[in-house]
């Protein structure tokens, strides 16, 4: 997703175009990388990009977002068979190639009884223009019914984003998680940190302190701010940069964090965390907003510092993401 011309492209088609956006996931690539080693992930990625280019038409869009995801979009394609059939395709071709793969004298060695030889694939779908024409919004959908799709037991199959998509969609704790995270802005992910206002973030952090006084633990409180990139940004195009900026964010992290919005900014509590894991979490703020085409848009300082056990706060440390 870092080539602009790819993503330009997303933008118009989702504004202008009919069709479906789908990110399509390799469920167990990480399991291929540990039991076969990272030369058979890499190929095996290569041939699924080849996959998809053979079944998608010419001037359908096609994207990588890693090692294991592809996002793309098919123009006209309006009927769920559709994209069922190209699911279909995919897995048969992807266990195919594996198997011969696996099959070669050089790699029948590292077959082991729990070692996997075959790769699953989910996909999170939205269709254009029913839930709308913005592709960070619509990006931010399909990537919430991929993760229905791979975490409330409907793992490794097509997951369509409706705006009925509640409790009887998904298990009783990700209905949970989904309520809590729409509390303060909408279209929120399933997955991701919890969303609170000012006297929730408050009275958690104080709790989370003594906690880590008591039990010799640390912790992480990160605040990022958004400025746009051109001046010339009007006051809704900027309100509407930092809502998506928010969304996307609070996805990146885990449901045990909390996060807050202060004005441009994003206040994010993050338990358990070091100081060795803070270029980790920039670099994945930096991809995710890549990912969903803001990142050319705006300005992204990361301020953060470390809750030490003995009760005392390291500095702020300041980071352009």
């Amino acid at each position: 997703m870092s080539d602009l011309s790819v993503l330009k492209n997303l933008y118009k088609a989702c504004a202008a175009e009919n069709g479906l956006l789908a990110i399509i996931n390799l469920d167990n690539i990480t399991s291929f990388y540990e039991a076969y080693g990272e030369e058979l992930a890499d190929r095996l990625h290569l041939e699924f990009t080849r996959i998809i280019d053979d079944v998608m038409r010419e001037d359908d869009i096609k994207a990588s977002l890693g090692n294991d995801e592809i996002i793309i979009f098919a123009k006209n394609m309006n009927e769920k068979s559709e994209l069922e059939e190209v699911y279909s395709y995919v897995s048969a071709e992807i266990d195919e190639y594996i198997a011969e793969e696996l099959s070669e004298e050089r790699l029948s060695d590292l077959i082991e009884e729990d070692s996997p030889i075959s790769m699953e694939i989910s996909v999170g779908a939205v269709m254009v223009p029913q839930q709308g024409t913005d592709y960070t919004t619509l990006f931010t959908k399909a990537d919430r019914a991929l993760y229905i799709a791979k975490n409330s037991g409907r793992k490794h199959e097509i997951v369509y984003y409706s705006d009925e998509l509640d409790a009887s969609d998904v298990s009783e704790d990700m209905a949970e998680e989904s309520a809590g995270t729409e509390k303060q802005m909408s279209d929120k992910p399933a997955r991701g940190a919890v969303w609170t206002d000012k006297s929730e973030y408050k009275m958690i952090y104080n709790y989370l302190t003594r906690y880590i006084s008591t039990y010799n633990n640390s912790a992480c409180e990160m605040v990022i701010t958004i400025k746009p990139a051109a001046e010339s940004l009007g006051y809704d195009e900027y309100e509407k940069l930092i809502k998506d900026s928010g969304n996307v964010i609070a996805g990146l992290f885990r449901h045990s964090d909390i996060i807050m919005r202060e004005r441009e900014s994003f206040r994010i509590l993050l338990a358990e965390m070091e100081t060795k894991n803070i270029i980790i979490i920039v670099d994945r703020i930096k991809k995710g907003l890549q990912n969903a085409g803001l990142y050319m848009q705006e300005k992204i300082i990361l301020d953060s510092r470390i809750i030490a056990a003995d009760g005392e706060h390291d500095a702020w440390i300041k980071v352009a993401v």
